[in-house]
């Protein structure tokens, strides 16, 4: 492997407490906290590693087997088999329920699927189902494929020849592979990076946000904890935009990712209108060119949508339905993410200067409507939009979404 594929890291913490949790949620690094005799709850660290900025108090002898993360990060489960006991916390609100596990026969594992208040949960001859909404769970002995569709991935194919003599463990997330020995990792995205520890490595966690992956890394040396986090490129980023998908699109997409739609295929599919449409800029918005926004009240667009990104994104909607010619799901799907990137480009074209953000959605009801929507990126504004990183797009349950952005 290359030199300059080692990973450094950009942030670094030291404990002198035990910390053995480490998942990145929301709004930071979600870790266990401690009194003197014994771990007791949780904290979220701010993504700078520089404070803490909310600690959860749970209970006396708090060490559960696993935890399990909502799409959005803003709710988690810990499975606390010791103590026979899931334990839901809000870290918004700091909601607390305790569902009590009747069975401790069947063991649960990693592999999970949060599905509004039903937690699907992989175990070695079936799966749990735990309802939030009634705290209610139940072991179910039979395996549903449908539920854990995990990606077929040649992990073999991915990691390199020192990671293969060494014994590791193995995560796909994201779109991104970590493999983790006791003393390095790698992690597999648009190249293969290795980082090396200073002690033995005890976790990892990888999210993606505006473009790029955010890894957090926990490392033990000589009982000192050390918590370091790396900034990485994201999987799906080129050399002009960066892609993020939410939860449903990945599903959509799950067999084969890859866009095998020719130009000439392209320009059949889609009604010459699409082609015609030229976009504007006025009072630094770029604007769809069939509105009129000659007697605009700026002071009311702020008071109305906050700010001009907000406004965009609502102005800015392009119904697919009405260009693509009749075509199945599959293939509609696929057409729709070329026209995407030809929209982009196209954005990129008129407004050299300008980073842009283009949204393709497509509705999981009967209709399965596509549609496009476009915006400027402003720093300050984009970073509060909802389409901004993948906690918030995976808060659309009913829809599929992909990002397409500047690498910011």
């Amino acid at each position: 492997m290359a030199r300059n594929n080692y990973l450094l890291y950009e942030k670094r913490k030291i404990f002198s407490k035990d910390i053995w949790m480490m998942v990145i949620v929301y709004n930071g690094i979600m870790i266990n906290t401690n009194t003197r005799h014994s771990y007791d709850g949780i904290g979220i660290l701010d993504y700078s590693l520089s404070r803490i900025i909310k600690k959860i108090h749970l209970y006396d002898d708090f060490i559960p087997r696993e935890e399990y993360v909502s799409p959005d990060g803003r709710e988690v489960v810990f499975y606390d088999i010791e103590n026979l006991q899931f334990t839901y916390v809000n870290l918004v609100t700091e909601e607390k329920k305790f569902i009590h596990i009747y069975d401790e026969e069947n063991i649960l594992g990693k592999e999970f699927l949060w599905h509004n208040d039903i937690l699907f949960i992989n175990g070695y001859e079936g799966y749990g189902k735990l309802d939030l909404k009634n705290k209610y769970y139940k072991y179910i002995k039979e395996k549903d494929e449908k539920i854990f569709q995990m990606p077929q991935i040649n992990i073999y194919n991915q990691i390199s020849d020192e990671m293969k003599a060494n014994y590791h463990n193995d995560y796909y997330k994201n779109d991104a592979l970590v493999s983790v020995s006791e003393r390095f990792m790698e992690v597999v995205t648009a190249k293969r990076y290795r980082i090396d520890a200073e002690g033995e490595i005890q976790g990892a966690d990888i999210a993606k946000c505006q473009g790029k992956y955010l890894l957090a890394v926990l490392e033990s040396n000589y009982g000192i904890s050390i918590l370091k986090t790396y900034n990485i490129p994201a999987l799906q980023c080129t050399n002009m935009f960066c892609s993020i998908t939410n939860s449903a699109m990945d599903r959509l997409l799950a067999n084969d990712r890859r866009i095998i739609i020719n130009d000439m295929d392209f320009l059949k599919s889609l009604k010459k209108g699409f082609f015609n449409e030229v976009p504007q800029k006025i009072n630094d918005c770029i604007l769809l060119s069939t509105g009129n926004y000659s007697r605009l009240d700026w002071k009311y667009i702020e008071n109305e949508y906050g700010d001009k990104t907000s406004f965009e994104l609502e102005e800015n909607e392009i119904y697919l339905e009405y260009y693509i010619r009749k075509q199945n799901i599959k293939r509609k799907l696929q057409i729709a993410r070329v026209a995407q990137r030809y929209y982009w480009q196209k954005l990129k074209r008129l407004f050299p200067n300008d980073k842009v953000c283009v949204v393709l959605s497509i509705s999981l009801d009967g209709y399965q409507d596509v549609k496009l929507r476009f915006c400027k990126i402003r720093l300050g504004e984009f970073d509060k939009c909802i389409y901004s990183n993948i906690y918030q797009i995976n808060l659309f349950m009913n829809e599929g979404i992909e990002v397409l952005t500047d690498v910011i």
